[in-house]
């Protein structure tokens, strides 16, 4: 028989799990903190983004503009069900997976917009 004040007792397994979690995470940060800055990858004339109103980006920087600046109508052109453009050139030719699959998660143009602005931290 389990006695409620057993029941409420954290397992010792649990505190190893959540502790081991925490440390990783820490480690992860620190990481980060460390890490120099990426060179912001700028695309050239054939790799650039061409948006369908005749726009043309070529890094990270004139994407968020770029975002910031487009209608509904153009952004939902590029991104619908199953497939999103701007997560597909930021993946292939700016080679930044991780904002790749953060653009693939969203299809708002101002979280994406803010996904790509808090990124340009990470670039010097």
């Amino acid at each position: 028989m389990v006695t409620k004040k057993n029941a409420q007792r954290p397992s010792p397994k649990s505190n190893k799990a959540t502790g081991a979690k925490k440390k990783a995470a820490t480690k992860q940060a620190a990481s980060l903190k460390k890490a120099p800055k990426k060179k912001l990858l700028k695309a050239s004339a054939e790799l650039a983004f061409y948006c369908n109103d005749g726009r043309l980006f070529y890094d990270l920087k004139e994407l968020a503009e770029g975002l910031m600046a487009i209608n509904e109508a153009t952004f939902y052109h590029h991104v619908r069900e199953g497939n999103n453009d701007f997560s597909n050139w930021v993946r292939d030719v700016i080679q930044d997976t991780e904002l790749a699959q953060e653009l693939a998660s969203t299809m708002e143009k101002d979280e994406a917009t803010t996904y790509i602005v808090a990124r340009l931290d990470y670039y010097g």
